[in-house]
């Protein structure tokens, strides 16, 4: 958080990083980790809307910025193309089964149309971190 601060690193720069470690877990160290991790692009996208917040002294919180993985039984809101273990009923009523959209294709939905828990819409919204992945659960 002092690296972000002091402009000693930036966000895009620090979850590129976390990105490719979460990546080569998954495709070199066969981890299982991750149910998804979202597209580059996408990851990048969020870390640059924070770094112009933080750079235009508009900075959310403490967390804008920072990579964070969602564990798959929270339901991500506009990410809704993630996979998640949340209630079966809102499942049927907001998923079509086709896990492969981006972030990219899911931005522009109807946000009153699909479903988005608390902690997600803080965390990701109102403290402006950067989601990277949703993570497996064992359970």
């Amino acid at each position: 958080n002092h690296l972000l601060q002091t402009h000693q690193l930036t966000s895009p720069q620090l979850c590129t990083h976390a990105h490719n470690l979460a990546t080569f877990g998954e495709n070199s160290l066969h981890l299982n980790a991750h149910v998804k991790l979202l597209p580059r692009q996408d990851v990048l996208h969020q870390a640059q809307l924070s770094q112009e917040r933080l750079e235009s002294g508009q900075r959310r919180s403490a967390l804008d910025g920072l990579p964070v993985t969602i564990k798959a039984n929270v339901a991500v809101g506009r990410w809704w193309g993630l996979p998640h273990s949340s209630s079966a009923i809102l499942m049927e009523k907001h998923s079509d089964g086709d896990d492969t959209s981006s972030f990219s294709d899911t931005i522009e939905e109807d946000e009153d149309e699909v479903y988005e828990s608390d902690i997600a819409r803080k965390l990701l919204k109102e403290c402006g971190a950067v989601l990277i992945g949703i993570t497996n659960m064992d359970e």
